[in-house]
């Protein structure tokens, strides 16, 4: 479970996306999905923060749009 509460009473899911990687294989591999199908979900979970995180601090700029797609050529 990734819940935490600091000490100021705010709620966080630390590392939530990196706990979601196994429960997301286990259920594509139940799916019988194939193992292209597999990755992608893998990749899509484990990065599914980072659109929002790139636009925290102002506009994205076009070469942190570049890297974050090049995730998904891995």
């Amino acid at each position: 479970m990734t819940y935490a509460t600091d000490q100021e009473g705010h709620i966080h899911f630390y590392h939530h996306p990196q706990a979601g990687v196994p429960l997301a294989q286990e259920i594509m591999k139940r799916l019988r999905a194939s193992t292209q199908d597999r990755r992608f979900v893998q990749q899509v979970v484990a990065h599914h923060m980072r659109p929002g995180q790139l636009g925290q601090d102002g506009p994205v700029t076009l070469r942190a749009t570049r890297r974050y797609l090049l995730i998904w050529d891995q």
